[in-house]
Order: structure tokens, then C-alpha cells, then sequence
């Protein structure tokens, strides 16, 4: 297991290291110098992103409360949320193992149950990526799923989801016929994400959590780039979804190689949509460090508990 892992993050490295080569090998950095720096559009996306995993911190809480587990405070979920995002930006998709192991640790949350909640979360993300992805393509027209080289790939990825949801749903449908009590809860936690009452407060916090993120990409574009629209960081924010996806650690080079394609498709010349792409993932790297760092310490200082159901 641990030759695998450390395979797949020499791997992502390999494959975001050439991406982000391609995409800065003839930039000029003196750009970065010359950019007019306004610190209080930084102030105003740093608000925007911290509200935004907090309403993912507080969606999370109602899938673990409609699982059956309600003992664990917001606080102690906002704050093992951003530990996990801390470790994914070095060992992608491991930090879901942790945030899920911080919550058993300090209140004895089963891991199956917390795992599942979290694919559920992901499931959801996804859906809502596609939704995204679709204003897109109305706007812009099919030719930005060419751009992305995604365009022979659509009913492959169409085909997926259907199959998808029909297997949870038969997951789902028959899980007490399973053997294995350990899948039950773990299934039970994924169909937690679509099981939340009310739907309209999951749907309210799913849509704000997008608005959240666009704002901050918006605001921390502005922040070096006067003329960043907010439809240009609507572009970024659905293209660096995709980015995200792709199990290469923080999104290194694969956030900048589509950003920067999506930026210069929409008109922006090549040095500022350079510089749009690396200053905006690298306040949300900062960001996503500060506030993991903030977690770690709180559950280093935190004893563990046993908790109850």
C-alpha cells in the first residue's frame, strides 16, 4: 500500500511538474514585480473562501447528523475538513481518510459512516460540477469541452453517471442484504448526502458553497488584475473543478495548465492570464495551509474522547 501511494504522488508530481512547466516555461516573471497589488481584494477573497468551507463544514455536519451521529460540534468539523484539505495538497484523496480518522479519534464517529458521508459529499460535488459545466457550454458553446479535450469523452462520462446512480441506488435499495454490516454503514453514509431535511437547506448550502468560491476566485484575480471579470472567474472556478479531480497533489500544474487554456480561450492575453492562474492558486494553497495548520494544532492540544452516539 505504501509503494503504491508513494507511486502515485511521484506519478501526480511527474505529470502536474510537466503541466506547470508547460504552462510557465515562457513567462516573464518579472510580471508578478510590475502587477499593482491590492491587499484588500485578498482580505475580501480570504472572507469569501473561509465562509465557503464553513457551509461545506456545516452540509457535512447535516450528513453525518442524518446518518445517525450528531455529537460532534461545527467547530470540530470545519476544523478536521481543513486538516484533510492540508494533507490532500501533499498526498491527494488522503486527507478524506483523515478528517474522517480526526472525528473518530475525538468523538468515536465510525469510520465507515464518516467515509461514506464524504463520497456522498464528493458525489454531490460532482453533479453540481456538471450542472456548472453545462452554463458553461450554453454560454461559451460545445467549443469549451474542446478546449478542455473533453468533447469525445462526453457520452463516455454521461454513460458513467448513469451507471453510477443506478449501482447506488441498488447499493442502496438491497444494502441489508448485504453481509458485511461495515458496507451497510458505509453506504449509509454515502445516500446521507442526498437523505439531508430539508432539501432546500442542502441545496442552499451546496449553491452557496459554489457562490462562495467563485467570489474568492473573482476577488483574488481582481487583486493583481483590474479588468478580472466575474464570468473570467466563473471560467476558472468550473475549470479548476476539473483540475482538482485529477489526483495530483494541490492541483499543481494541472489548476494553471486548464486555467490558463480556459483564460486565453476567453480573450486574455498570455502573460496576465499567467498571472491570474498562479497568484490565484497560490492564495488558495496559503489560504488552505493557514487554516490547516489551525486544525492540526487543535487536535494535537484536543484529548480523545469516547463519545457517544
Amino acid at each position: 500500500m505504501k509503494l503504491r501511494r508513494f507511486i502515485e504522488v511521484v506519478l501526480g508530481l511527474g505529470i502536474g511538474g510537466g503541466l506547470l512547466y508547460w504552462v510557465l516555461r515562457d513567462y516573464s516573471w518579472q510580471a508578478l514585480w510590475e502587477v499593482s497589488w491590492q491587499w484588500e481584494w485578498f482580505a475580501g477573497a480570504g472572507v469569501a473562501m473561509t465562509l465557503a468551507h464553513a457551509l461545506r463544514a456545516w452540509r457535512w455536519k447535516l450528513f453525518l447528523s442524518a446518518s445517525g451521529y450528531e455529537n460532534v460540534s461545527g467547530a470540530e468539523v470545519f476544523l478536521a475538513l481543513m486538516t484533510g484539505y492540508l494533507v490532500n495538497l501533499g498526498l491527494p484523496r488522503a486527507g478524506e481518510i483523515v478528517r474522517c480518522s480526526l472525528l473518530y479519534r475525538a468523538r468515536r464517529l465510525p469510520l465507515e459512516v464518516s467515509f461514506g458521508t464524504v463520497v456522498g459529499e464528493r458525489l454531490l460535488d460532482v453533479l453540481l460540477l456538471g450542472v456548472w459545466g453545462a452554463v458553461v457550454v450554453v454560454i461559451e458553446g460545445s467549443e469549451w469541452l474542446r478546449q478542455l479535450g473533453m468533447w469525445r469523452w462526453g457520452p463516455f462520462l454521461a454513460g458513467g453517471a448513469v451507471v453510477g446512480a443506478m449501482l447506488l441506488w441498488g447499493l442502496y435499495r438491497y444494502r441489508e442484504r448485504l453481509p458485511w454490516a461495515w458496507v451497510q454503514r458505509l453506504i449509509k453514509g454515502v445516500v446521507s448526502a442526498f437523505m439531508v431535511r430539508p432539501q432546500s437547506l442542502n441545496l442552499f448550502l451546496s449553491v452557496g458553497i459554489w457562490l462562495c468560491y467563485w467570489i474568492a476566485t473573482w476577488m483574488a484575480g481582481r487583486a493583481v488584475d483590474n479588468v478580472f471579470s466575474l464570468w473570467g472567474a466563473w471560467i476558472l472556478l468550473v475549470g479548476s473543478g476539473l483540475a482538482m479531480a485529477i489526483p495530483v497533489p494541490g492541483g499543481l500544474g494541472t489548476f494553471h495548465a486548464i486555467g490558463f487554456t480556459l483564460l486565453t480561450y476567453l480573450g486574455y492575453t498570455e502573460n496576465p492570464a499567467k498571472t491570474i492562474v498562479i497568484i490565484v492558486h497560490a492564495f488558495q494553497t496559503l489560504h488552505t495551509i493557514l487554516l490547516g495548520l489551525i486544525g492540526i494544532g487543535y487536535f494535537f492540544i484536543q484529548k480523545p474522547t469516547n463519545g457517544s452516539r
